[in-house]
Order: C-alpha cells, then structure tokens, then sequence
C-alpha cells in the first residue's frame, strides 16, 4: 500500500529476500530518544508606596520574569536521505535489513541515522502597576471612597531553532504581546449605621 511506505528497500539489499524493489514502513526500535529539558527561572520585584494627608494612599510595583530553556533529545530527527541510503546499500555492514523482528542493523550504523533536536528558549514578561486611593468626601452615612490605578504588561518569547527538523538550522525567532488596563472604582454610602431604638412605657 503506498500511503503506507515510508522507503523502499533496492533489490541490491543483501537482505531483500523479494529480489526487486519493495516499500517497507520502517521502526527503528534499537534507537532510544534521549531528552534532556533544562530551565532556569529570575523574578525581581520592586515596589514603593506612601500616603498624603492622611486620606489618600498610593502604592506602585514593577516587576520582571526571565526563564531560559534549552531542549536536546537526542536521535529525535531522522535523516531520511541516510536512512533510504542504508536500505539500498549492497554492503551488509551497512545495510538495514528490515525483514527482521529484532534491530535492523547495528547501533553503529543506526547512530548515523539521526540527529539531535536541539533548540533554546527565553521567555521575559515586565509589568507595572500603580493605583491610589482614598476618601473624596464625608456623607452623612459615611465616607465616600475611591480607588483609581492602571497596570502595563509586556510579553516576550525568543527562540532559537539550533535543530528541530523542520526549520532551516539555527532558525531565530522572536513573539510579543503586550496589553494595558485602568480601573477605578467608587464607593458610596447609602444607608447609615441604625443603632438600637428603645421604648420607655410608663405604666
């Protein structure tokens, strides 16, 4: 079935028993992928904040997140061209024979068979924020508060595709987001405190 060959042994293959050439579907069990994910992470924060005549408070904070990964799997990029050479060498000691249930070849030979996925990662947010608040005005029933602030944040993703076999090598790449907000809100008294009503009866 050909929506079912992934490459084709020759008819050269020493270990072709057909004598001409046939699509095979290959699994390379004898090679294990080997991945390694390793991150770091920095986030320092800053943040000052103060009042003024005694009704209004302010506060406003910035901080910024750092990480950096860096991904390697090793034999998780197959080369097809080196593997569709290995199926049509007439040399057993580098030919694959597919027609086996155990390894196709010797792990000499299927360690040129694969490369390495290998790419690094930065990711960097900066956000900002600041607000105040206090109270505007004394009501009758209490006092009349506000709040009034906004933040900024700033997303980053770099990358760097050393290997990942699909992009050119050492493909670079680099997103951004960024997004800004302001908010208030007010408070207003509408009812009292009811204290306790007592009734005197004369008798």
């Amino acid at each position: 079935i050909p929506a079912f060959q992934d490459f084709t042994v020759s008819a050269q293959n020493p270990f072709n028993p057909f004598g001409e050439t046939v699509g095979v579907a290959v699994s390379l069990r004898s090679i294990l992928s080997m991945a390694t994910d390793e991150t770091d992470f920095f986030r320092p924060l800053v943040g000052v904040k103060g009042s003024f005549d005694h009704r209004w408070h302010w506060e406003i904070s910035a901080w910024e997140s750092r990480d950096w990964t860096h991904v390697l799997d090793s034999y998780a990029v197959p080369n097809d061209s080196a593997i569709q050479n290995a199926l049509n060498s007439p040399n057993p000691a580098t030919a694959l024979n597919p027609f086996v249930r155990g390894p196709v070849g010797p792990l000499s030979v299927l360690n040129t068979l694969f490369g390495s996925e290998n790419y690094k990662e930065m990711g960097r947010d900066e956000s900002a924020e600041a607000f105040i608040r206090g109270r505007i005005v004394r009501l009758p029933a209490g006092p009349v508060k506000a709040i009034v602030g906004g933040d900024y944040v700033r997303s980053t993703l770099y990358e760097n595709l050393i290997n990942d076999g699909v992009n050119q090598p050492s493909t670079r790449r680099n997103y951004n987001r960024q997004y800004s907000a302001v908010f208030a809100e007010t408070r207003v008294p509408i009812i009292g405190r009811i204290g306790r009503m007592t009734r005197r009866f004369m008798t």
